[in-house]
């Protein structure tokens, strides 16, 4: 396969050796000897994947989750299953970017590719197979790579059908948590400790249990993407843009992303501010913050807007342009809360900041002003989570909250009404998110 404009691909083997450089480094760092014993929890992206010959070579490059190639593949499989989608495999729609479209774009462009011998290879089964001779499948990562029926327990046969796949070309679901078989111990780490693997699931479900998320709170994940993650006593399907599944031991969650994430603020540093850094960024803000007599807004910042058109509402100067640009990220996570996850304000969750943009004390403090609510940095992350479950943790007890913003009264009122203004520009017309 040829990688063109628009296709994202990367080497599985090249990622393979980094990971396992990785993971040796940390057993002699760590000073591990056969005396210890040692749980690999492996935690990633879904809808990324290989598909591995059954001489145990790989194919073709991994496709990216962000690879979204198989827009036409995606329409069909929305009006051949999209009724049943969210009862099956909690999934709302299905996007190119999932792997079940792109699964579906393989076939129609290269028919003869994926034969009788292979398998479809997550990331993360590849990296378990290197580890320990065998080819499983997350379940969590199953379901939302759109192969996996919460109804059933079992794989989705009439997608399976549906692709021209057999049950052998899927490998064998597990569960987050459970003690993996080993057939034959990658031989870089085979006689340092004594070994488990199991898998932790999706990275935005082990930072939720890296988090200890209960019910009533939302964590939200500022990265590349930006996803909401909320725990549901119920199973789903909850709103008509979200997905849903089980939660490990108990419960279940519901997901909802959007593409325009922290990557927004990079876009916008990249086209409008070029050779400067987020520290440039925020300094320019804060500064114009200080000397600004007031909060009436007069420069709004729209990042669905930030791929291919100018993203405010008109053009200013520096300090303008980058404040409204937080503001602006703010106010979009407050439009997508209330119409998309229908959270009723005043909030009456509990809201977790993750992922890289947490590290902002600018952008947490207006979100807390912009949303009327306390904003919680959580402690915890995806590693973290993923220590939880390797060591059977109780996934929902109490954390240490130490970092808290609280919204600051002059300035939610004046940013309620921004907000209405904002609203009133938002181009409806443009993708959302």
């Amino acid at each position: 396969m040829k990688s063109n404009k628009g296709f994202i691909e990367f080497d599985g083997e090249i990622t393979w050796s980094e990971i396992k450089n990785l993971i040796t480094d940390i057993i002699e760092k760590a000073n591990i000897t056969l005396n210890h014993k040692v749980a690999i929890a492996i935690c990633s992206q879904a809808n990324t994947f290989s598909i591995i010959g059954k001489d145990g070579k790989l194919k073709i490059p991994f496709i990216s989750w962000l690879d979204a190639r198989a827009i036409n593949e995606s329409k069909i499989l929305n009006s051949r299953f999209g009724k049943v989608f969210p009862f099956i495999n909690g999934l709302s729609e299905v996007s190119p970017n999932f792997l079940i479209s792109k699964i579906f774009w393989i076939k129609n462009n290269y028919p003869n590719l994926l034969s009788k011998g292979d398998k479809v290879l997550p990331l993360s089964s590849l990296i378990m197979h290197k580890l320990t001779g065998n080819i499983y499948y997350d379940k969590n990562i199953a379901s939302l790579d759109g192969f996996y029926s919460l109804k059933e327990d079992k794989i989705w046969n009439e997608i399976i059908d549906f692709l021209g796949l057999s049950k052998k070309q899927i490998p064998e679901l597990v569960d987050v948590g459970e003690s993996l078989n080993i057939k034959k111990i990658a031989y870089e780490i085979k006689n340092k400790a004594k070994y488990s693997f199991l898998f932790a699931g999706n990275d935005q479900t082990t930072a939720a249990i890296g988090d200890c998320l209960k019910n009533r709170s939302i964590l939200i994940s500022l990265g590349t993407a930006l996803s909401f993650y909320i725990i549901k006593d119920k199973k789903g399907p909850y709103e008509n843009y979200s997905c849903w599944g089980k939660y490990p031991k108990s419960g279940y969650y519901e997901i909802f992303a959007s593409s325009y994430g922290i990557r927004v603020i990079d876009e916008v540093i990249k086209k409008y501010f070029p050779g400067k850094t987020i520290e440039d960024l925020t300094g320019y803000a804060k500064k114009y913050r200080r000397k600004k007599k007031s909060f009436e807004g007069k420069v709004f910042f729209y990042p669905n807007l930030s791929d291919n058109l100018f993203p405010w509402s008109h053009k200013s100067d520096p300090g303008s342009s980058a404040l409204s640009a937080f503001e602006g990220f703010c106010f979009y996570i407050k439009f997508l809360l209330i119409n998309f996850l229908k959270v009723d304000f005043p909030i009456k969750y509990e809201i977790y900041i993750t992922g890289g943009g947490c590290a902002s004390d600018l952008l947490l403090q207006l979100m807390a002003n912009i949303l009327n609510i306390k904003i919680i940095r959580a402690s915890g992350d995806a590693l973290l989570g993923a220590a939880r479950i390797a060591l059977r943790n109780d996934f929902r007890k109490k954390q240490n909250i130490k970092n808290i913003f609280y919204p600051i009264e002059k300035e939610t009122e004046a940013y309620r009404n921004n907000y209405h203004l904002w609203l009133k520009s938002l181009d409806k017309n443009h993708k959302l998110f």
